[in-house]
């Protein structure tokens, strides 16, 4: 009892609790990101010419994508699949003819406007045979995704954050359901969880509200943060902006 009462009252002295969406869905890469770095390659006299600052995601129904890279030069379009479940994707194209060319780009989303992978690049044929493979680490960025949902919420919780943008401690006031151990954590753009401000605390069910105080105990830098509160075997992401 006393472990339940102490797991309330850190709920309700920090927080940001969230209406929740399934996890399916959650962690669909989707829309346009941002490459870092640039990815720039050029051989066999320019018939291989390709610079790659974005990445656009399309869905083609289902689980199934299509990823155009821009500018792109002589890169075509790549297809294949993405599991909203875990965020991973995985795409490629060939062209064939007297230069065989191969590419692949696979990668996980580890946040809502953010994932990291690999693209790679392979050659053979008498055309290009100064060409070699290659292979980049990439990151994707997107500041202004949002959560893409595969469907609607299995139940409706409120929320209403006073104020957001914030300069500081913000309220929130929600509804629990008062049944699943709640954890919230909160991330920057590049993925990294920055805090974890509820660890499987329980909350009566009901409305309630919480506090949360970004500069305690550790200052937190001005920007966008993602808030990512999971309820049971669902979850769902927020953006928050952070002013000082």
């Amino acid at each position: 009892m006393r472990s339940k009462l102490a797991a309330v009252r850190s709920a309700l002295t920090f927080g940001i609790l969230l209406a929740w969406v399934p996890v399916a869905g959650a962690l669909c890469v989707s829309g346009t990101y941002s490459s870092t770095p640039t990815v720039s390659y050029s051989c066999a006299f320019g018939l291989v010419n390709f610079t790659v600052s974005s990445w656009a995601f399309e869905s083609l129904g289902g689980d199934a994508i299509r990823v155009t890279a821009s500018p792109g030069g002589t890169l075509p379009r790549m297809t294949g699949t993405r599991n909203c479940d875990t965020g991973a994707f995985s795409v490629s194209a060939t062209l064939l003819g007297s230069c065989n060319e191969t590419y692949s780009l696979s990668g996980t989303a580890d946040a809502i406007g953010h994932w990291t992978g690999t693209f790679h690049a392979g050659y053979t044929g008498s055309s290009c045979s100064d060409c070699g493979p290659q292979s980049w680490s990439v990151e994707g960025n997107n500041p202004s995704a949002d959560v893409p949902s595969s469907g609607p919420p299995t139940e409706s919780l409120e929320l209403a954050a006073i104020p957001n943008p914030t300069y500081g401690p913000t309220l929130f006031r929600f509804t629990s359901p008062g049944t699943d151990p709640l954890t919230l954590e909160i991330f920057d753009l590049a993925g990294r969880r920055v805090a974890l401000l509820l660890d499987h605390a329980i909350v009566p069910r009901g409305t309630g509200q919480a506090m949360w105080q970004p500069s305690m105990p550790g200052r937190v830098a001005s920007g966008l943060r993602y808030a990512k509160l999971t309820i049971g075997n669902r979850a769902t992401f927020r953006k928050i902006v952070l002013l000082h």
